[in-house]
């Protein structure tokens, strides 16, 4: 959930709500959205101007023309952990597991992958990274999956543009690319373009990430029962699982 609130000197603030009922850092692909929703209510213009936006990671630039949104991503990405030249783990404001195949993209079971990689002892001290999967089909052209265990009932996503980000910056340090590149992350939903320099061995700057966001549906909210029969997810202790509770009297978000 992308919400889009008033901000004083930005367009607009977005904040993002993780399914499992808490604020996210990061959401490529949902901040494309919340860009395309801010067109619609006519809070920016699709003119193809840059604009700023407030986020969790500081203000960001962005751009709409028509249905194409090109987007700023954080600097404040690094390379955590280099397994070997196919496996990396990558900070984009979220962490995330990525893992270059050879054998056939989707000959992979990425669900079962997915939590059984993301639930062994090395992440054990923070919460469950994404899980990408890659296949290079040509140079600057990747084929890409993914996985997170925080999505609603454990379910491939189709497309997610943060794990485009740390992917790209694996891309890089496993061909030894320094300097200014675009690649191609091709989707099931659809394709993005991911564009970064990489000015130092662990150092990325100018990260932009562009793909197009339209309306598909409509509804809304009344607010006042939302509030009333607002469920949130709690964490049990041993972080194997979720469950629902509904808020107390008196007790906020």
């Amino acid at each position: 959930l992308c919400e889009i609130r008033h901000h004083a000197t930005r367009k607009f603030e977005m904040v993002y709500h993780l399914a499992i009922g808490i604020k996210g850092q990061a959401c490529g692909t949902g901040t494309r959205c919340a860009i395309a929703y801010a067109q619609d209510a006519g809070i920016v213009d699709g003119s193809g101007e840059p604009f700023n936006y407030q986020t969790y990671d500081g203000s960001m630039t962005a751009r709409i023309d028509g249905t194409l949104v090109e987007q700023t991503m954080s600097n404040n990405c690094r390379l955590i952990t280099v397994y070997d030249n196919m496996t990396y783990f990558v900070d984009v404001a979220w962490w995330v597991h990525v893992r270059f195949v050879k054998d056939g993209l989707m000959n992979h079971d990425i669900v079962a992958e997915g939590m059984a990689e993301t639930d062994t002892e090395k992440y054990s001290t923070i919460d469950a990274p994404t899980y990408i999967l890659a296949e290079i089909i040509q140079p600057g052209v990747v084929r890409m999956r993914s996985f997170d265990r925080t999505a609603k009932d454990y379910e491939e996503m189709y497309a997610c543009g943060t794990g485009g980000i740390a992917m790209s910056i694996s891309y890089l340090k496993k061909h030894d690319l320094y300097g200014t590149h675009e690649l191609t992350l091709i989707w099931q939903f659809g394709v993005t373009k991911a564009t970064i320099t990489r000015d130092g061995e662990n150092h990325f700057t100018d990260i932009k990430l562009t793909g197009h966001a339209r309306r598909v549906y409509t509804t809304t909210v009344d607010l006042d029962t939302f509030k009333r029969d607002f469920l949130f997810f709690e964490k049990e202790k041993d972080n194997s699982h979720f469950r629902l509770r509904q808020l107390s009297e008196g007790e906020s978000e």
